[in-house]
């Protein structure tokens, strides 16, 4: 509803602002961040111009509090380090989870030329135009081979899942710490996919058909409207029709007690319901605690316990 099209609205100006090296998020900004987000004024209709009215008061409104205040948002969104687990309160003495050493991207590295907003247009138009061309240049990252029609089926059947979210943002990317896909628009408004590999603190490292390149998060925040899809490793005998706590309950115990196990490697028995111990590993990852093992409390199951699954390189590895 109206409140996220509010935060995608306010991101979108923030990291335009930040683009033009400006310190207030000013009317022009936000005008053309609505443009890039909702659409032109005659495709939003009037559905969607109540929400952009009230978008852009807010985003003004933040503009009004000072330039400094803005900045520090932008700075703190856009230069954060990699995200590490949330806090959150801890219960029972848990050792906190420490992520395994990420496995290398292929293909991935310093070596990556530089590409501006402008280099980056002709560029898209080597991208890939459909999501299932995109899932298949992915898979090959995780070795998987996805011939079908339907990638993602193809990938279900490799108990390997495809996960989507419309209203991303780097933080999340950052949380989530996988290789994935980036719907990038170019100046028709006509979608194309990268995939990125590596996100720094001013760069991120995109293969955008056969060519690999860094591109810097500016310049990236004027094709990208926070689309962004990756794959995940389902447990045994996961069946996302089901419901969202369907991982087999053996396996959850394996893997919360193999988190909570003291440093000397003994197993930790497992203490409380199930249900209590999720919650608590979910307040440690900055996650809703309500006990359920959805999917994404799965996906940082599996790299706090350290689940072989790729992931995206990091500041460490990308110059910055």
């Amino acid at each position: 509803g109206v409140p996220r099209r509010i935060n995608l609205l306010c991101d979108r100006a923030l990291l335009g602002a930040y683009a033009h090296g400006q310190s207030v998020v000013g009317r022009p900004v936000v005008d053309k961040a609505a443009a890039e987000v909702f659409g032109s004024a005659e495709d939003r209709g009037d559905t969607v111009t109540s929400s952009f009215a009230a978008g852009r008061g807010a985003v003004l409104g933040l503009g009004a509090v000072g330039g400094l205040a803005v900045a520090g948002i932008v700075a703190l969104a856009l230069h954060s380090a990699p995200q590490r687990p949330l806090p959150g309160p801890s219960h029972s003495g848990a050792k906190a989870a420490v992520a395994p050493a990420p496995m290398p991207v292929p293909g991935s590295g310093v070596s990556a030329p530089m590409a501006d907003a402008d280099s980056l247009k002709p560029l898209l138009a080597a991208a890939p135009r459909t999501e299932n061309d995109a899932w298949q240049q992915l898979g090959a990252l995780w070795g998987l081979n996805l011939p079908d029609a339907d990638a993602c089926q193809a990938a279900q059947r490799q108990e390997v899942q495809c996960w989507r979210s419309s209203g991303a943002n780097l933080s999340t990317v950052r949380q989530l710490g996988r290789p994935g896909l980036l719907t990038l628009y170019d100046g028709e408004r006509r979608p194309a996919y990268a995939l990125l590999t590596a996100l720094g603190e001013q760069h991120a490292e995109l293969r955008v058909g056969t060519q690999t390149m860094r591109v810097p998060l500016a310049a990236l925040a004027g094709y990208w409207r926070g689309d962004f899809a990756m794959l995940w490793r389902t447990p045994p005998g996961y069946d996302a029709r089901t419901s969202a706590s369907s991982a087999p309950v053996a396996w959850l115990d394996a893997q919360l007690a193999k988190i909570a196990a003291p440093a000397e490697g003994a197993a930790a028995p497992a203490q409380g319901p199930l249900k209590a111990r999720i919650a608590q590993f979910q307040m440690t990852q900055g996650l809703t605690p309500d006990g359920v093992a959805g999917p994404i409390t799965l996906m940082q199951l599996n790299r706090a316990a350290g689940i072989d699954e790729p992931r995206l390189k990091t500041a460490t590895n990308t110059g910055k």
